[in-house]
């Protein structure tokens, strides 16, 4: 059995899929919190100890994945940096849209209405990372869903989301899985955004 701990961001869209599956969403406002976002998802990792195999629907997302343990079951994590190259359909494509653009602000259906917030840091910190974490949203991801119209029409620019990416990942085909055992220890790589290395001991 595999079980799916994943950010509430995915929801609507693996419904699209209408895949049988068993999945545990946690809170988009957990990214608010990236230490907070690590315990959360630990302790969700401690409580699946029974399933074969578990996938994390997650990016890189403030570093909440480098505090990650796999105690004695696989985890499955993914080499992105955040759900954008995800709901694109593969990284190749979100730098092909984005790489003259990286700070550009977007959205989608899930994240309409949620910003990140920076309460844990001080006001000069918190203005710094406004400005480059919640830039001025100008591109709206869509899936062609009813629902979405009232927001697509808010945006200058609109692009077309591929669920390919999600599906390989959930089927565990994905060339961007990374799998981490007991013994490994989560770090950030620039080349491949996450990697990982045996702990001492």
């Amino acid at each position: 059995m595999i079980k799916i701990i994943s950010c509430e961001v995915f929801k609507p869209y693996i419904e699209l899929l209408n895949m049988n599956l068993d999945i545990t969403y946690l809170d988009i406002e957990g990214h608010n919190y990236p230490n907070r976002l690590a315990k959360q998802i630990q302790k969700q990792i401690d409580e699946c100890q029974h399933y074969e195999k578990i996938i994390l629907l997650y990016g890189l997302c403030g570093n909440a994945l480098l505090h990650i343990k796999a105690r004695n079951i696989p985890v499955y994590v993914i080499r992105v940096h955040d759900c954008l190259s995800v709901l694109l359909g593969s990284t190749e494509r979100f730098y092909e849209l984005f790489h003259e653009r990286l700070s550009c602000g977007w959205s989608c259906y899930s994240l309409e209405g949620k910003d990140i917030l920076f309460d844990d840091f001080d006001e000069e910190e918190q203005i710094y990372l406004q400005t480059i974490l919640n830039p001025p949203k100008e591109v709206y991801i869509s899936f062609s869903m009813e629902k979405e119209r009232q927001y697509e029409i808010k945006y200058k620019e609109i692009i077309k989301g591929d669920l390919s990416f999600l599906k390989d990942i959930i089927l565990l085909k994905s060339k961007e899985l990374l799998e981490i055992n007991s013994n490994d220890q989560i770090r950030f790589d620039e080349r491949t955004i996450l990697t990982k290395e045996k702990k001492n001991g």
